[in-house]
């Protein structure tokens, strides 16, 4: 892994001494307009939320489920743009590493370095772009660590440990690994696979693993934190909370108070 230091790797250092796995929330910015989604931002941070991890809405977002789709659509239609998502950010000023999940092509059309420089000045610790390979990151990568922000990259429940470590050697943040083939939502069961997958990839490198798609319950959280993911991501549940108008920061209460390892 590169040696680059910001507050998402000092985050997760701080966490692994403390034997715990870090609750990564993630909320679409924009949705259902962007002032409440700056609340419910709020609301996960009180919660007890680690990393703070927000979406800025793209057109076609593959790696995203029926939820997010859903949400990210009302975001766009209300106008959402990185310009606002990064004022968003700024207006929240969290305590805790803010990341960001977005598509590649928006940060293309922007510019990539000014993407990374606009995104650090609001104060956003890394940025995770779901569909692009390390093969064709070397400009992010270059950009981020210009501007001391932390690279994500998604590995696949079935990625080789040898690609795992290729992969791992481009990442300066964390190793976002898919807890099952498809795409985000909410699911019923942690299952063996992941599990398995977790403990593999904690061999084949020292890159902080952090697990996410379908992860919504107390039991998924402590599974993962006792198979030794450094932390577990959260996304659905969050936007299906919103929807229901239940407390958002309850839920994040409960889900990081199960990452809590024995």
């Amino acid at each position: 892994m590169n040696s680059i230091e910001n507050s998402l790797s000092a985050k997760l250092r701080e966490l692994k001494e403390k034997k715990q796995a870090a609750l990564v929330s993630f909320f679409p910015l924009g949705f259902p307009n962007m002032n409440t989604s700056i609340d419910v931002c709020a609301q996960l941070l009180c919660g007890g939320t680690d990393i703070l991890e927000v979406g800025i809405p793209f057109s076609d977002p593959i790696a995203d489920g029926p939820t997010i789709q859903a949400a990210s659509q009302q975001a766009l239609a209300n106008g959402a743009n990185p310009k606002k998502c990064f004022e968003a950010v700024r207006k929240l000023n969290a305590s805790v590493p803010v990341m960001i999940l977005t598509y590649y092509n928006l940060l293309y059309k922007m510019g990539v370095e000014n993407f990374v420089s606009e995104a650090k000045k609001a104060g956003v610790s890394a940025i995770l772009a779901a569909d692009l390979p390390i093969e064709e990151a070397s400009e992010f990568e270059k950009a981020c660590a210009k501007h001391n922000v932390a690279t994500v990259f998604i590995i696949a429940p079935n990625t080789s440990s040898e690609r795992v470590k290729k992969i791992a050697l481009h990442t300066t943040g964390f190793l976002y690994l898919m807890a099952h083939f498809g795409v985000t939502g909410e699911k019923d069961n942690v299952e063996d696979l992941t599990i398995q997958a977790v403990k593999r990839v904690k061999k084949a490198t020292n890159t902080p693993v952090c697990v996410g798609f379908g992860i919504s319950k107390e039991e998924h959280a402590r599974k993962l934190a006792e198979a030794g993911a450094d932390g577990v991501i959260v996304g659905s549940a969050f936007v299906k909370a919103s929807r229901a108008g239940e407390s958002i920061e309850a839920l994040a209460r409960k889900l990081k108070h199960a990452t809590l390892k024995k």
